[in-house]
């Protein structure tokens, strides 16, 4: 039977409040130290291979635990049931690890940190034009996801209007960004990893605890939710719309071979060993951790609240309710976990989009070198976090499906990429096209008006990305020059070697100055300079760099 909701009382109010400033302090530490042993974004762009096994995969965990996961996957669970859910989250995995087998090593010997990039030096600039504003674009939908998931679960919480739970949203990951920094990314994604699995095994034990086990559960869910095939029968084996496991795992992969974030760790990466076994161990870890467990939450809370609805709670905010059952301290230490999640999805892409927008379409337009385009960078920045706000506010639907359409418009750029290396022939005629004509034709599929929609009653929009952009690539690179390497008089050069000591070119150096400066945290009143006196007054090793050496590469010139 459903429990009645408990008010939201002043003692939980303020246990929220204080947990979230004593967290964000513990950031801002984090930002500040770590910034001394990892050398800036610089070093982590530019200096490449120095990203370990260990923290790949703990990114790519806390990409699994993204802002809008924490809000669909319970969602799923109660909607079409436990065993499909966790059967949306294993595509996502599968996809993972081809593309850290398949193509990370490649990614990382080339030194090449985003997909607009390797457009760029294949086809020419205006591939590279349109690749970035297809990444921008599907950045946009991506990183607005994590804000329509946070903002769900806020808005469950604290019962507010939708549109000030997104804005809380994008307020708290947009402070968390500055005052934390991202100049040490990969540690600090390891740091909010751990809260994220605390906070989700914590609710676990503590709803079995309090209220009941599987067993419980069994008895106060309808049978869907734990029958084999959940509520989508066998249509979920294959079909074209969102509701099957082929659409899953088509989106994921216009996810992750079109995503700069995925491009970026693989760059990063310290070996080519490093490139395919972090990313397997990832995907594993997150379906094992996260999807698995969020999807229980989201059976609690339905057993817990009964049935969602208008008149009793949002289907997409179950972690929101369980807080609201949860006593103070335990409340507050899983909304930071929540918060967590956001900005492990949001900070980075909104970091990306605006390097993209600045060093390859504002530079380019102005004739300008990266370094004297700083503030224009940080202009950048807080468009594209107001942008994204505003994308969610619009958007009617889930976190899941915000997500789907980024995927879809990040499809073009997964496709020619896998084009262009499986067909010499692809000319940069049917690349550009092929992109600029995927995401039209993802625009319209998606908001054409139609009841139901388009893709609810014939295809979801990652097969519309699919098909327009392999056809309009391959059409029109049929009557089009193509490059130099598909002609049948050229021959390969003759392998001369790979080195760890080669040189850097001064464009990709001045994109990481530019990315560095973009991500260290904003010296407000001082704070950062009076915490910068914090730091270690000795040189020898902490406990945690003792333990974990792999994780820490000390400055010596600190």
């Amino acid at each position: 039977m459903p429990l009645p909701i408990p008010p939201l009382t002043t003692e939980k109010v303020i246990s929220l409040v204080v947990g979230s400033a004593i967290f964000y302090v513990i950031l801002l530490l984090i930002g500040r130290v770590t910034g001394k042993w990892i050398s800036g974004m610089t070093d982590y762009f530019a200096g490449g291979r120095e990203v370990s096994i260990l923290l790949i995969a703990s990114v790519f965990m806390g990409i699994g635990f993204a802002g809008s996961m924490i809000s669909a996957i319970p969602a799923l669970a109660i909607g079409w049931g436990f065993w499909p859910t966790v059967w949306y989250f294993i595509p996502w995995a599968v996809v993972l690890g081809i593309f850290g087998v398949g193509v990370g090593p490649l990614i990382r010997r080339t030194g090449i940190h985003t997909i607009a990039e390797w457009m760029g030096q294949k086809y020419g600039s205006g591939s590279r034009m349109a690749a970035s504003w297809a990444t921008i674009i599907g950045l946009l939908g991506v990183t607005a996801a994590q804000y329509v998931g946070l903002g769900r679960i806020l808005q469950v919480l604290t019962g507010w209007p939708y549109w000030q739970s997104t804005l809380v949203a994008m307020v708290i990951v947009s402070l968390y960004m500055y005052l934390g920094g991202l100049w040490a990314v990969s540690v600090e994604a390891f740091a909010q990893l751990l809260f994220g699995v605390v906070g989700v095994l914590g609710v676990i034990f503590w709803a079995g605890i309090t209220f009941g086990w599987v067993d419980w559960l069994a008895l106060n869910v309808p049978p869907h939710v734990f029958a084999p095939l959940g509520s989508l029968g066998t249509k979920m084996l294959a079909g074209f719309t969102y509701t099957n496991i082929p659409t899953w795992l088509l989106t994921w992969f216009m996810l992750v071979f079109g995503s700069q974030y995925y491009w970026i760790m693989m760059a990063s990466a310290r070996s080519d060993r490093a490139a395919k076994i972090g990313p397997i161990i990832g995907g594993v870890g997150a379906t094992i951790i996260f999807a698995v467990w969020m999807a229980l939450a989201g059976v609690y809370a339905f057993a817990i609240g009964g049935p969602p609805g208008p008149q009793t709670w949002d289907v997409r905010g179950a972690y929101g309710l369980l807080m609201r059952f949860m006593p103070p301290g335990l409340d507050a230490f899983l909304l930071l976990a929540m918060v967590a999640a956001a900005l492990t999805t949001a900070g980075p892409p909104i970091i990306a989009m605006s390097s993209v927008a600045t060093r390859d379409i504002y530079c380019t337009i102005k004739r300008k070198r990266p370094d004297e385009a700083l503030l224009a960078g940080r202009i950048f920045t807080v468009f594209f976090s107001l942008i994204t706000w505003l994308v969610a506010v619009f958007w009617v639907y889930g976190a899941e499906l915000m997500l789907a359409l980024g995927c879809a418009l990040l499809g073009p750029l997964a496709v020619t990429f896998i084009l262009g290396i499986a067909i010499k022939r692809v000319s940069p005629g049917g690349v550009m096209a092929g992109i600029i004509a995927g995401i039209i034709g993802v625009l319209i599929w998606q908001f054409w008006p139609s009841t139901p929609p388009l893709w609810v009653k014939y295809a979801h929009m990652s097969w519309i990305a699919l098909l327009i952009t392999a056809v309009v690539t391959l059409v029109v690179s049929m009557f089009t020059k193509p490059k130099y390497f598909a002609l049948p008089t050229w021959r390969p050069p003759k392998p001369v070697g790979f080195s760890s000591t080669m040189k850097i070119g001064d464009d990709v150096i001045e994109h990481a100055k530019l990315i560095d400066s973009l991500a260290k945290p904003v010296n407000i009143f001082g704070l950062a300079d009076r915490l910068e006196k914090i730091r270690f007054r000795s040189r020898s090793p902490t406990i945690l760099e003792a333990l974990f050496p792999i994780l820490y590469r000390r400055d010596k010139n600190v």
